[in-house]
């Protein structure tokens, strides 16, 4: 399904503020977005996406992917 992190974060979002949570973490990793073969993994959506978690709860979650920029062999 197209854009379906976008989807899933947006929703985890409004779960982790409802349940007094600080942040969400999301798995995506370099090999995912590599080649743009899911540009909804790539360091530019989770960037855009970060700021509008942010934001969007009233700077309640912050949106965090600590293996964005490692590969699965690294991970």
């Amino acid at each position: 399904m197209p854009f379906r992190n976008g989807i899933f974060l947006a929703a985890a979002a409004g779960i982790a503020l409802s349940l007094g949570s600080e942040a969400v973490i999301y798995g995506a990793h370099a090999d995912d977005a590599a080649g743009a073969a899911y540009p909804d993994c790539s360091p530019a959506f989770f960037d855009a996406m970060k700021t509008a978690v942010y934001e969007g709860t009233g700077g309640g979650i912050t949106l965090e992917a600590p293996f964005i920029h490692m590969n699965k062999a690294d991970i």
